[in-house]
């Protein structure tokens, strides 16, 4: 084996890397950062810290390292690797050698002290994981020699991106986006979009249209928008330090479109087709997937697009087009919502519904609007003062810059893009699961408006909240929190001076996906998140929790609901025992017994500050007509009157 010489310090060692074990990325990433960052680990280390043997093959210890068999935040089931260390160090594992409870005390993986100036020491040839700087795993080689004990530590930053796409979630399919905004009305639309373009890799963002609304009758400030993505691009090099995806500057600039700078339906009929309208109608014409519009105004575009592809198509052509359709409006901003909703009916339409600019009552107030409208809460308003966004949001990076203070409440039009956001705790198609950006429940059985419905919390107080706006803030702390992280994505230009969420690995699976099991009454499941990792090398906490909500069809879901019995609340790895059949099909009021019951299980994984889910659903399906077990067709039970 040959290999250029690496000069650590005051010593020279060949350094040999066989590249072929890595992205073709990783050669230049060492050329560009191994040598400098050499001689700052002698200085940390000392004149004793060196490289052991003459030759070391960094490729074999990376990928024995990073193996699917390691687990690296959690026990190993097996090490079946055997890594070629050559020169002075020879280690080899037996595959066998270990059984999954053993393995943590015949290797101590996590005995190191965690910070990169304490390297303890052990007289024993064997293979350990260091934690280095709370946010890099690396290998701490110790062996015994006949004179020394010495130290070999591979240090190089060159390893950091590496070792960080090792810990990526499954590349989901992103949502698509045409944004419909009212923006410079008042500061929220602003601030809003600065979020949005944050997430902008999460996202496939196909219109970005200037409207009007109650607030903005007779002009569009596309402007505003062009002066936001400005400053994206300005963060865009730095995004791209810390998730892939991210779409140009000048592509989202070529989306940007203005609406009719007209009022409500004033802008609805023959003759009325803008440039935003006409891109609406392409954009939904481009793909047979859903497309989502978010929007934060009125919805005269909208209309105008319903109206145009209604009078030049086909029943059949307009049935299609409306059913790739998603909306999810801020309450209702001019006179054309309750229009679109009277004549398609069928369009999914997520939308609150109450006397007109009386958004008080509204679900999305819960963004932050508990002071401005005076409803209850129990979520934490530190992380929506001015203070808090002065310091974490609006002085970090171009695009912090140019998030403005907010007049009435923060980004009040946010609920809709958090909805969207895929982060595994839901999915966009079923509204009434519940998610960062709320939750809602169909107007109508069989038609597509769907509006606010409730969450139900009690407080450390013991205090029970029964809120539409409850679904939103329960949730407030981790969205903000998130936020703020990828705000300084876009002022970071290397990926360990910022946070990333941690990845949520769910019996294998690395997805965003809701996970979805068939099971049967007393059935025990096991759940496996202990390959969980986190891309800054953080601790992670696990918290496991069953979201009653979703499950009932009234307000009192902790009377309802089955509950699922959970052998550990906090532990990577739990089994979910599922009620009984006496629990299930009780009879009474609200409860119908003959119905398949769905149980939603919730996983949070935080490294401290920054939570990822999973969500599990567990469904029992009902007895079939006929059955023993079906009351359809027996002589009717006495009924339980429960209240609604």
């Amino acid at each position: 084996m040959s290999g250029n010489p690496v000069k650590i310090g005051n010593f020279e060692k060949a350094l040999s890397i066989d590249y072929s074990y890595f992205d073709p990325s990783f050669k230049t990433l060492c050329n560009e950062k191994l040598w400098k960052k050499a001689d700052y680990y002698e200085d940390v280390l000392g004149s004793d810290a060196y490289l052991a043997g003459n030759n070391f093959n960094l490729a074999d210890v990376y990928v024995f390292t990073w193996m699917p068999y390691i687990k690296l935040l959690g026990l190993y089931d097996e090490i079946a690797a055997r890594p070629r260390l050559e020169g002075l160090l020879a280690v080899t594992f037996d595959p066998y050698l270990f059984l999954p409870k053993e393995a943590i005390r015949s290797v101590d993986i996590f005995g190191f002290a965690k910070h990169h100036k304490n390297f303890p020491s052990q007289e024993v040839g064997e293979v350990n994981i260091l934690k280095l700087f709370d946010h890099l795993s690396l290998v701490l080689l110790t062996m015994h020699c006949p004179s020394r004990l010495i130290k070999a530590a591979l240090l190089f930053s060159c390893i950091v991106p590496s070792l960080a796409s090792q810990c990526t979630p499954s590349a989901p399919k992103k949502p698509r986006v045409f944004l419909l905004s009212d923006i410079a009305n008042e500061p929220d639309d602003a601030q809003s979009l600065v979020r949005l373009l944050v997430y902008a890799n999460e996202l496939q963002i196909e219109g970005l249209v200037a409207t009007t609304s109650v607030w903005l009758n007779d002009t569009t400030r596309p402007d505003q928008m062009h002066d936001i993505v400005d400053a994206y691009g300005e963060a865009l090099p730095n995004l791209k330090k810390h998730a892939p995806g991210w779409p140009e500057a000048s592509y989202l600039k070529g989306l940007i479109a203005s609406g009719l700078p007209v009022y409500g339906m004033d802008g609805v009929g023959d003759g009325k087709d803008s440039e935003g309208s006409d891109r609406l109608v392409k954009a939904v014409d481009a793909s047979n997937e859903p497309l989502w519009v978010p929007v934060w105004g009125g919805a005269s575009v909208l209309a105008q697009v319903l109206w145009h592809v209604n009078a030049t198509r086909s029943p059949s052509q307009i049935e299609t087009f409306v059913a790739k359709l998603r909306i999810y409006t801020i309450s209702d901003q001019d006179n054309t919502g309750s229009w679109i909703r009277r004549n398609w009916p069928q369009l999914i339409y997520i939308a609150s519904v109450h006397h007109f600019n009386r958004y008080a009552v509204a679900a999305w107030g819960g963004i932050s609007g508990e002071e401005y409208y005076n409803f209850p809460s129990f979520s934490n308003q530190e992380v929506i003062s001015p203070d808090w966004i002065r310091q974490n949001i609006q002085s970090v990076g171009p695009l912090g810059a140019k998030y403005p203070d907010a007049d009435f409440i923060v980004e009040g039009d946010t609920p809709s893009l958090l909805y969207l956001i895929p982060n595994g705790l839901s999915d966009p198609e079923y509204p009434e699961w519940g998610s960062w950006g709320g939750r809602y429940g169909p107007v109508t059985y069989g038609e597509g408006h769907y509006a606010d419905t409730v969450d139900v919390l009690k407080g450390a107080s013991g205090r029970t909240i029964m809120s539409s706006q409850a679904t939103v803030w329960r949730w407030r702390e981790a969205f903000q929190n998130d936020f703020a992280a990828r705000i300084k994505w876009s002022a970071s230009p290397e990926f360990g001076d910022a946070q990333h969420a941690p990845v949520v690995v769910l019996n294998g699976d690395t997805s965003r996906k809701v996970v979805k099991m068939v099971v049967n009454e007393e059935d025990v499941i096991g759940l496996d998140a202990q390959e969980s990792c986190d891309p800054d090398g953080g601790e992670l906490t696990y918290k496991w929790w069953q979201y009653l909500e979703p499950s009932s069809n009234n307000n009192n879901p902790g009377r309802d609901v089955g509950r699922l019995e959970l052998s550990d609340t906090n532990a990577p790895i739990i089994t979910v025992t599922m009620p009984s059949e006496e629990v299930l099909r009780a009879p009474g009021r609200n409860r119908h017994p003959n119905e398949d019951k769905h149980m939603h299980l919730i996983l949070e994984v935080s490294d401290g500050t920054l939570i990822s889910y999973r969500r599990v659903i567990f469904t029992i399906l009902g007895p079939k007509t006929g059955d023993e077990k079906s009351s359809t067709g027996k002589a009717a039970e006495p009924a339980v009157h429960d209240e609604l």
